[in-house]
């Protein structure tokens, strides 16, 4: 229960949905559970941590002795130490979930070393994006088995790097430099992370790729000017980029959303013009900047309307930034210093009072679970 729970309950006793006698017996027993509660945050970073030194410690374990062996000793120390965590997570996952997540985490964490490892004694690290698509297969495997967030949470971070990386060997292939493809999609894969949970409290692995939406979406809008180049691959590369790029995130927003999922629909078709837009050159150009206020507003609308306020959060941030680099951007220049400041003025204005005034609504009606 919140921490104000009281009002909350005297306001339920006043609507006659609580009679006197149950709120009495519920401030009893409140009164009755003493000690500081754990924050719900500290337990899932302790099994991170957790999951991360352990694989640390078996990879530095291995590598000792890694030049001793031969390579079909080195294929079966592997597949034992892999097998060895998965199993030991299976036995703890009757007493211990939290103990059994840690080590099934750390088990998939060790299938991708040992991918890799294996790729460069068998000669086959040529094709390293191949190794990510394993690795990836591997980890969303294990979560269509376990169901844990930190196997989705790796699925989702594996699969598009697999698919940069096949970029990425096309484009040096053809002599090429321009990112603004993967830049698309990963926006597009941001925004549908981020509307992963809706106005109900979903499961945790929802909440993971929420907060992996959130870390991943600025660097990816903001980054997106600096990753186009002149150079480009052959059209037909081009064109099978950009539809994956376009239409992995649609599908991934149907599955995660059904018939909710408008509002990710609406933002992959955002991120892919902005994507656009961003291209020629420097990406000095004030559609782009336009576009993102548009974006950055329409990000604290959704929220509102999902009761979301990590969106309305992170529009405020995204309007901020964007105003930020406008200001010492070429494109200032064109209206004069004048001009310029007025324009910025009263865009800060405007879109200020519509964020702040869409937050203060949010913090007044959200309920502490839906954070």
């Amino acid at each position: 229960m919140p921490k104000d729970w009281e009002s909350h309950l005297q306001r339920w006793v006043t609507a006659g949905v609580v009679d006197a006698a149950l709120a009495g017996r519920i401030r009893s027993w409140e009164a009755n559970q003493g000690g500081a509660r754990t924050p719900r945050w500290l337990m899932p970073a302790v099994f991170i941590a957790g999951a991360l030194v352990l694989a640390r410690v078996a990879a530095s374990f291995g590598s000792a002795h890694w030049d001793n062996l031969d390579s079909q000793r080195r294929t079966i120390a592997v597949m034992v130490l892999i097998a060895a965590l998965h199993l030991a997570g299976a036995v703890a996952a009757s007493n211990f979930r939290s103990l059994s997540i840690v080590l099934h985490t750390a088990g998939t964490l060790a299938l991708g070393a040992g991918i890799f490892a294996m790729a460069r004694t068998f000669g086959l690290s040529e094709d390293w994006p191949q190794e990510f698509l394993l690795w990836g297969v591997g980890a969303a495997l294990a979560w269509i088995l376990l169901r844990h967030w930190t196997q989705a949470l790796l699925a989702a971070i594996l699969i598009p790097a697999w698919l940069t990386g096949e970029w990425w060997v096309r484009i040096v292939a053809s002599r090429a430099h321009d990112l603004t493809p993967v830049m698309a999609g990963l926006c597009a894969l941001s925004l549908v992370y981020l509307g992963a949970r809706g106005n109900s409290n979903e499961g945790t692995d929802r909440k993971a790729l929420s907060w992996l939406g959130c870390i991943l979406l600025l660097p990816v809008v903001f980054a997106a000017p600096a990753a186009w180049d002149p150079l480009s691959p052959p059209h037909n590369v081009q064109v099978a980029a950009w539809s994956i790029a376009g239409l992995l995130p649609l599908a991934l927003a149907a599955a995660l959303r059904g018939r909710s999922a408008l509002w990710s629909g609406l933002a992959v078709v955002w991120a892919l013009l902005a994507a656009y837009l961003a291209e020629g050159g420097s990406g000095n150009h004030l559609y782009w900047y336009g576009w993102c206020l548009i974006g950055s507003i329409g990000l604290a609308l959704w929220g509102s309307l999902e009761s979301r306020l990590e969106r309305v959060h992170l529009a405020m941030a995204a309007f901020a930034l964007t105003l930020g680099l406008f200001l010492v951007s070429k494109e200032m220049a064109r209206f004069g210093r004048s001009k310029g400041m007025v324009l910025i003025v009263l865009a800060l204005a405007a879109g200020g009072w519509f964020l702040a005034r869409t937050r203060r609504q949010l913090i007044s009606q959200i309920r502490e679970e839906a954070l």
